[in-house]
């Protein structure tokens, strides 16, 4: 189990060999610690532009995830959650892959 953590930049970003999209990313805990301990992945830390949204080890219920769902822009991330068996998660993760479908003129 990862460690979620929310980028608060529009932007991309990378640190230490792993790479953030905007919003919600899920990141293996022994690379965040990595990240944690860069000069640059502090410096985002402390400013507030990384953030550690969930704790190792607790996994989120079907509405928790669900209410997620709309600050993930990994596609495959996306993909894997709308095969998910609780409805209420594949539903929020369908509707955020087309959305970005629909943004970027993939029909």
């Amino acid at each position: 189990m990862g460690v979620k953590v929310r980028n608060n930049q529009a932007r991309m970003q990378r640190i230490e060999g792993v790479t953030f999209t905007p919003g919600l990313n899920s990141v293996a805990e022994d690379n965040w610690k990595r990240i944690q301990k860069h000069p640059i992945g502090k410096q985002k830390i402390d400013k507030g532009l990384l953030e550690e949204v969930q704790a190792k080890g607790k996994e989120p219920s079907a509405t928790e995830l669900a209410k997620e769902i709309p600050e993930i822009y990994d596609m495959e991330r996306l993909q894997e959650l709308a095969e998910d068996s609780r409805s209420t998660v594949a539903q929020a993760a369908q509707k955020q892959i087309d959305k970005i479908n629909a943004a970027s003129g993939d029909q």
